[in-house]
């Protein structure tokens, strides 16, 4: 297992270096154009890379137990994703659609993108609580694909 943990973290750690340099040599011309630096989108890139270190440290600090042991959660969770991609609906404008929630000054969330991690989620919620009768269609796959639908 720990090697496994180790070959993980080294591919992550890879991937990260590789688009931080592709990201330095693609974006140098037009941060130094737009934004009077030419590091301009590397820096961005580096505090949402610490915001996300952040949020992936709270999330392995709570236990996936907890989905199966109280299923409400998930409901909660899929109440409040569909609550803020209702909002988005009512928000302003953004570059001629309406994908964005602003938050706090430039802090803009796209909910979409937490409707992902829901489904992967859900799916695993439900696939764990279905067991066995996965294996008949109408108790197993059609929810499942049902979920996905929804």
């Amino acid at each position: 297992m720990r090697k496994t943990l180790t070959l993980l973290g080294l591919t992550v750690l890879a991937l990260l270096g590789v688009g931080f340099v592709l990201l330095a040599s693609a974006g140098e011309e037009t941060g130094r154009n737009l934004h009077h630096s030419a590091t301009y989108f590397v820096t961005h890139q580096a505090m949402w890379l610490c915001v996300a270190i952040v949020f992936m440290f709270l999330a392995a600090r709570f236990d996936y137990h907890n989905w199966r042991r109280y299923p409400y959660l998930t409901v909660c969770l899929y109440l409040v994703i569909a609550g803020l991609m209702f909002a988005v609906l009512f928000a302003p404008e953004t570059k001629g659609s309406h994908r964005w929630l602003r938050l706090v000054g430039p802090v803009r969330l796209q909910p979409s993108e937490l409707g992902k991690i829901f489904v992967v989620i859900s799916l695993a919620v439900f696939l764990d609580w279905a067991g066995w009768r996965i294996e008949k269609f109408v108790k197993g796959p059609l929810p499942a694909v049902s979920i996905l639908g929804a």
